[in-house]
């Protein structure tokens, strides 16, 4: 199955780390530069810089491919935003 999260933090972490376990293929957003290094060394998944509520990082982080994209982050508004966003463009 593959997978956009958005946002890096502890539960974006380890929800990437039992996806990647369970052998699905995870792409992770994540907005801090010095998180997304430490996913990065953490993760076998493709990291992106930037904010996931915006269509052409959901685009490059493989959204409009993805079976499901889920939001982590700590903002409530952050995450209406990014799932509107994935619902309008890829539908």
């Amino acid at each position: 199955m593959r997978m956009v999260i958005v946002g890096g933090g502890k539960v974006g972490w380890n929800l990437a780390r039992i996806m990647l376990e369970r052998r699905h293929n995870v792409s992770l957003i994540e907005k801090d530069r010095q998180r997304c290094e430490r996913l990065a060394d953490d993760l076998d998944a493709a990291i992106y810089l930037g904010d996931g509520s915006n269509a052409g990082v959901l685009e490059a982080a493989g959204a409009q491919n993805a079976d499901v994209i889920m939001t982590v982050t700590g903002s409530h508004p952050e995450h209406l935003v990014a799932c509107q966003a994935a619902q309008d463009h890829f539908h």
